[in-house]
This record gives structure tokens, C-alpha cells and sequence, in this order.
């Protein structure tokens, strides 16, 4: 995290327009680095028209970064209905962290109305664009029969691919899975 911090604060003081949001996430994330997000805000909005311009201009990464600092009140108040937005337009772009949020959006109605059935088409496609996160979504989904039938072989799969793509929470829950069943037997 602090070789991040000190890459993102480099690009920071280039003007690039996306490191400032991710170096303030970061500090949120990893409260330990004593980020302090309010003496970033004076670089958030003056990178802001760049961001826009740039996520207007079809750039899906920008696209999903403004959805995270709206998602967060970076650079701007926190505006729900505007990160889902963003994160559509993105998502639309083929970018699968886009995806995954929209995905989480849609499950805990957040900015958009509470929808099962769009938050796990989103997860899929999250999943099929190689996110390790989408997939631990799936085999919880599959198991529990959220938008349909539940699914064991299906649960399985989603575990696979995940630790396939080294999701490290994939690995612990096929344990858990597997000594769920050892005590039941």
C-alpha cells in the first residue's frame, strides 16, 4: 500500500485525473496510511473537468472512477443515483469492476431500485469478464436460490473459477464447504 500511495501521489501531482480519487480510496481502505481525504479535495476538483471529459468520451476506467467518487462523496456529494450511472456507462464499455458494482447496486438498492434479477446479470457478466470478486458472488447466489433455483453444481462451478483466478475468499469458503460436509457425514 505505501508504493501505491507514493505512485498514486506522483501521478497526483502530474495532474493525472484519476489518481486522486484511487489515492483517497486507498486512504479509506487503509486507514493505517494517514491519507487525509480532505487535503486531497483541492487536486479531486481540479481534476474533475478532466475525468468527465474523459468518461464522456467513452474512457471506461474514468467512467468507473467517477462512479466511485460519487459512490463515496470524493470530488463531489455523494450521489448514488450518478455512480450507477457511471458505473452503467462503464459497464456498457466491458469494464467487469463496472460491472460488479452495478451488480451491488442493483442487490442493495443503492442510487437504483432493489433488483435480484438485474444484480445477478450483472455479477454474470462481471464474472465472465474475468472479475475473481463476481464470481464468490455466484456460488452464494446458486446456493441459496437468489434469482432461481438453487443450484449446488452451479455453486461449485463459481468456487472453482474463482480460486482458478486465485480469489483467495474462494479458497477459504471451499474449505468451510467441504467441512460443512465432512461434519454432516
Amino acid at each position: 500500500p505505501a508504493g501505491a500511495q507514493l505512485l498514486l501521489q506522483q501521478a497526483l501531482n502530474l495532474g493525472h485525473p484519476l489518481a486522486g480519487v484511487w489515492l483517497a480510496v486507498l486512504g479509506q481502505n487503509e486507514p493505517q496510511l494517514g491519507i487525509d481525504e480532505r487535503a486531497l479535495l483541492p487536486a479531486l476538483r481540479r481534476t474533475r473537468p478532466a475525468l468527465l471529459a474523459a468518461a464522456e468520451a467513452g474512457d471506461e476506467r474514468a467512467a468507473y472512477t467517477l462512479g466511485i467518487a460519487c459512490a463515496e462523496g470524493l470530488a463531489c456529494l455523494e450521489d448514488l443515483p450518478a455512480a450507477v450511472r457511471w458505473f452503467a456507462l462503464a459497464t456498457r464499455a466491458g469494464f467487469a469492476p463496472a460491472a460488479l458494482a452495478l451488480g451491488q447496486a442493483y442487490e442493495y438498492g443503492e442510487g437504483i431500485p432493489n433488483d435480484l434479477r438485474l444484480a445477478k446479470a450483472n455479477y454474470d457478466l462481471a464474472a465472465s469478464l474475468g472479475e475473481s470478486q463476481a464470481w464468490l458472488k455466484l456460488p452464494q447466489w446458486a446456493k441459496n436460490g437468489i434469482a432461481g433455483p438453487a443450484n449446488p453444481e452451479a455453486m461449485n462451478q463459481a468456487l472453482r473459477a474463482a480460486m482458478a483466478l486465485g480469489e483467495p475468499d474462494a479458497w477459504i469458503s471451499q474449505i468451510v464447504g467441504e467441512l460443512a460436509a465432512y461434519e454432516t457425514a
